[in-house]
Protein backbone atom coordinates (compact mmCIF):
# COMPACT_ATOMS: atom_id res chain seq x y z
CA UNK A 1 0.00 0.00 0.00
CA UNK A 2 1.23 3.64 -0.76
CA UNK A 3 3.25 5.84 2.26
CA UNK A 4 4.12 9.02 3.25
CA UNK A 5 7.43 9.87 1.09
CA UNK A 6 6.16 8.09 -2.48
CA UNK A 7 7.22 4.85 -0.84
CA UNK A 8 5.10 1.68 -0.47
CA UNK A 9 4.60 -1.07 2.37
CA UNK A 10 4.38 -4.61 2.45
CA UNK A 11 0.51 -5.68 3.91
CA UNK A 12 1.41 -9.65 2.46
CA UNK A 13 3.64 -11.40 1.04
CA UNK A 14 6.51 -10.62 2.75
CA UNK A 15 8.38 -13.85 2.46
CA UNK A 16 8.11 -13.39 -0.99
CA UNK A 17 9.79 -10.27 -1.20
CA UNK A 18 12.37 -11.23 1.05
CA UNK A 19 13.14 -14.05 -1.57
CA UNK A 20 12.80 -11.77 -4.49
CA UNK A 21 15.32 -9.60 -2.64
CA UNK A 22 17.87 -12.29 -1.58
CA UNK A 23 17.70 -12.79 -5.57
CA UNK A 24 18.55 -9.40 -6.06
CA UNK A 25 15.66 -9.29 -8.78
CA UNK A 26 15.15 -5.67 -10.00
CA UNK A 27 10.97 -5.52 -10.34
CA UNK A 28 8.37 -8.17 -8.73
CA UNK A 29 4.88 -8.04 -9.90
CA UNK A 30 2.69 -6.62 -7.20
CA UNK A 31 -1.27 -5.43 -6.60
CA UNK A 32 -1.09 -1.97 -4.98
CA UNK A 33 -3.87 -1.18 -2.80
CA UNK A 34 -5.37 2.16 -1.09
CA UNK A 35 -5.68 0.25 2.67
CA UNK A 36 -6.32 2.19 6.28
CA UNK A 37 -4.43 0.64 9.41
CA UNK A 38 -7.62 -1.70 10.24
CA UNK A 39 -7.88 -3.20 6.77
CA UNK A 40 -4.13 -3.62 6.47
CA UNK A 41 -3.92 -5.20 9.39
CA UNK A 42 -6.33 -7.19 8.54
CA UNK A 43 -5.08 -8.59 5.39
CA UNK A 44 -1.62 -8.85 7.07
CA UNK A 45 -3.29 -11.76 9.58
CA UNK A 46 -4.98 -13.60 6.59
CA UNK A 47 -1.30 -13.85 5.17
CA UNK A 48 0.02 -14.79 8.06
CA UNK A 49 -2.57 -17.79 9.18
CA UNK A 50 -2.46 -19.34 5.79
CA UNK A 51 1.23 -19.69 6.39
CA UNK A 52 2.43 -23.37 6.15
CA UNK A 53 4.33 -23.53 9.42
CA UNK A 54 2.02 -21.88 11.79
CA UNK A 55 1.51 -23.82 14.97
CA UNK A 56 -1.84 -24.29 16.65
CA UNK A 57 -1.54 -21.61 19.09
CA UNK A 58 -0.49 -18.99 16.79
CA UNK A 59 -2.80 -19.93 14.45
CA UNK A 60 -5.84 -19.86 17.37
CA UNK A 61 -4.49 -16.39 18.54
CA UNK A 62 -4.08 -14.98 14.46
CA UNK A 63 -8.45 -15.96 13.91
CA UNK A 64 -9.42 -14.27 17.57
CA UNK A 65 -7.99 -11.13 16.66
CA UNK A 66 -8.83 -11.52 13.02
CA UNK A 67 -13.08 -12.41 14.30
CA UNK A 68 -12.36 -9.42 16.99
CA UNK A 69 -11.91 -6.86 13.94
CA UNK A 70 -14.31 -8.21 11.81
CA UNK A 71 -17.07 -8.27 14.71
CA UNK A 72 -15.92 -4.78 16.15
CA UNK A 73 -14.96 -6.77 19.57
CA UNK A 74 -12.15 -7.14 21.74
CA UNK A 75 -10.18 -10.75 22.03
CA UNK A 76 -11.51 -11.38 25.25
CA UNK A 77 -15.24 -11.17 23.90
CA UNK A 78 -14.76 -13.63 21.26
CA UNK A 79 -14.57 -16.84 22.84
CA UNK A 80 -17.69 -16.46 25.15
CA UNK A 81 -19.29 -15.39 22.02
CA UNK A 82 -18.60 -18.48 20.29
CA UNK A 83 -19.75 -20.49 23.23
CA UNK A 84 -22.97 -18.25 22.80
CA UNK A 85 -23.47 -19.26 19.11
CA UNK A 86 -23.06 -23.07 19.73
CA UNK A 87 -25.54 -23.18 22.47
CA UNK A 88 -27.93 -21.33 19.96
CA UNK A 89 -27.67 -23.52 17.22
CA UNK A 90 -27.61 -26.42 19.53
CA UNK A 91 -31.00 -25.10 20.92
CA UNK A 92 -32.43 -24.28 17.87
CA UNK A 93 -31.51 -27.86 16.79
CA UNK A 94 -33.20 -29.86 19.69
CA UNK A 95 -36.13 -27.51 19.14
CA UNK A 96 -36.03 -28.93 15.36
CA UNK A 97 -35.23 -32.70 15.43
CA UNK A 98 -38.41 -33.34 13.70
CA UNK A 99 -37.64 -31.23 10.75
CA UNK A 100 -35.83 -33.09 8.36
CA UNK A 101 -33.75 -32.91 4.91
CA UNK A 102 -34.23 -29.60 2.90
CA UNK A 103 -36.20 -27.81 4.97
CA UNK A 104 -33.52 -28.18 8.45
CA UNK A 105 -31.30 -26.90 6.07
CA UNK A 106 -33.35 -23.70 4.92
CA UNK A 107 -34.25 -23.34 8.66
CA UNK A 108 -30.47 -23.29 9.04
CA UNK A 109 -29.45 -20.85 6.40
CA UNK A 110 -32.49 -18.36 7.87
CA UNK A 111 -31.02 -18.94 11.39
CA UNK A 112 -27.58 -17.03 9.81
CA UNK A 113 -29.73 -14.56 8.25
CA UNK A 114 -31.30 -13.87 11.05
CA UNK A 115 -27.81 -13.56 13.14
CA UNK A 116 -25.20 -10.97 12.11
CA UNK A 117 -22.36 -12.02 14.39
CA UNK A 118 -22.93 -15.96 13.32
CA UNK A 119 -23.11 -14.56 9.71
CA UNK A 120 -19.70 -12.69 10.04
CA UNK A 121 -18.33 -15.75 12.20
CA UNK A 122 -18.92 -18.24 9.10
CA UNK A 123 -18.18 -15.68 6.56
CA UNK A 124 -14.82 -15.89 8.35
CA UNK A 125 -14.17 -19.52 8.47
CA UNK A 126 -15.11 -20.07 4.52
CA UNK A 127 -13.10 -17.54 3.58
CA UNK A 128 -9.76 -19.39 5.15
CA UNK A 129 -10.71 -22.98 4.40
CA UNK A 130 -9.35 -23.78 7.92
CA UNK A 131 -12.07 -25.50 9.65
CA UNK A 132 -15.76 -25.24 10.49
CA UNK A 133 -16.15 -22.22 13.18
CA UNK A 134 -17.77 -25.05 15.42
CA UNK A 135 -14.26 -27.34 14.67
CA UNK A 136 -12.40 -24.27 16.38
CA UNK A 137 -14.72 -23.54 18.83
CA UNK A 138 -14.16 -27.07 20.19
CA UNK A 139 -10.63 -28.30 19.60
CA UNK A 140 -8.88 -24.61 19.65
CA UNK A 141 -10.44 -22.38 22.12
CA UNK A 142 -9.15 -24.95 24.59
CA UNK A 143 -5.98 -24.78 23.28
CA UNK A 144 -5.52 -21.69 25.21
CA UNK A 145 -6.37 -22.87 28.78
CA UNK A 146 -3.04 -25.02 28.41
CA UNK A 147 -0.58 -24.35 31.29
CA UNK A 148 2.19 -21.84 30.04
CA UNK A 149 5.30 -24.33 29.60
CA UNK A 150 2.91 -25.86 27.24
CA UNK A 151 2.05 -23.54 25.42
CA UNK A 152 5.14 -22.07 25.30
CA UNK A 153 6.13 -25.19 23.84
CA UNK A 154 3.64 -24.64 20.89
CA UNK A 155 4.48 -21.45 19.94
CA UNK A 156 8.34 -22.92 19.96
CA UNK A 157 7.34 -25.62 17.43
CA UNK A 158 8.52 -28.03 20.38
CA UNK A 159 6.38 -30.14 20.29
CA UNK A 160 2.80 -31.24 18.54
CA UNK A 161 -1.09 -30.41 20.03
CA UNK A 162 -1.69 -33.91 20.52
CA UNK A 163 1.25 -34.85 22.33
CA UNK A 164 0.82 -31.34 24.52
CA UNK A 165 -2.84 -32.14 25.70
CA UNK A 166 -1.93 -35.60 26.59
CA UNK A 167 1.49 -33.62 28.83
CA UNK A 168 -1.48 -30.72 30.35
CA UNK A 169 -2.65 -33.98 32.52
CA UNK A 170 0.33 -33.72 34.54
CA UNK A 171 -0.47 -31.08 37.65
CA UNK A 172 2.20 -30.53 39.67
CA UNK A 173 4.09 -28.36 37.71
CA UNK A 174 8.10 -29.28 38.52
CA UNK A 175 6.70 -33.18 37.05
CA UNK A 176 5.38 -31.69 34.09
CA UNK A 177 8.43 -29.92 33.15
CA UNK A 178 10.29 -32.30 33.45
CA UNK A 179 8.10 -34.99 31.36
CA UNK A 180 7.93 -32.04 28.66
CA UNK A 181 11.55 -31.94 28.64
CA UNK A 182 12.03 -35.43 28.29
CA UNK A 183 9.49 -36.03 25.67
CA UNK A 184 11.54 -33.70 23.53
CA UNK A 185 14.24 -34.62 23.95
CA UNK A 186 13.48 -38.11 22.93
CA UNK A 187 10.66 -37.72 20.82
CA UNK A 188 8.29 -39.78 22.27
CA UNK A 189 5.25 -40.83 20.47
CA UNK A 190 1.87 -40.01 21.32
CA UNK A 191 1.01 -43.56 22.52
CA UNK A 192 4.72 -43.56 24.25
CA UNK A 193 3.48 -40.23 25.99
CA UNK A 194 0.19 -41.82 26.97
CA UNK A 195 1.63 -45.07 28.22
CA UNK A 196 3.70 -43.35 30.69
CA UNK A 197 1.59 -40.79 32.05
CA UNK A 198 -0.23 -43.87 32.86
CA UNK A 199 2.57 -45.28 34.26
CA UNK A 200 3.30 -42.44 36.67
CA UNK A 201 -0.72 -42.41 38.02
CA UNK A 202 -0.03 -45.78 38.85
CA UNK A 203 2.85 -45.75 40.60
CA UNK A 204 1.96 -42.20 42.18
CA UNK A 205 -1.85 -44.54 43.10
CA UNK A 206 0.44 -47.79 44.66
CA UNK A 207 2.53 -45.40 46.59
CA UNK A 208 -0.54 -43.39 48.18
CA UNK A 209 -1.59 -47.05 49.01
CA UNK A 210 1.33 -48.14 50.59
CA UNK A 211 1.73 -44.64 52.99
CA UNK A 212 -1.83 -45.35 53.71
CA UNK A 213 -1.35 -48.86 54.80
CA UNK A 214 1.99 -47.67 57.15
CA UNK A 215 0.25 -44.80 58.63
Amino acid sequence: RPVDGGKHEVVAGERRYRAATELALKEIPVVIKELDDNAAFQLALIENLLREDLNPVEETEGILQLLALKLGRSVEEIPPLLRRLQHERKESANSSNNVIGKAESTEQQESSAENPDLKIVESVFESLGLMTWESFANNRLPLLNLPVDILDALRDGSIEYTKAKAIAQISQLSDRVDFLEQAIAYNWSLSEIRQRISEKKTTASTSSTCLLYTS
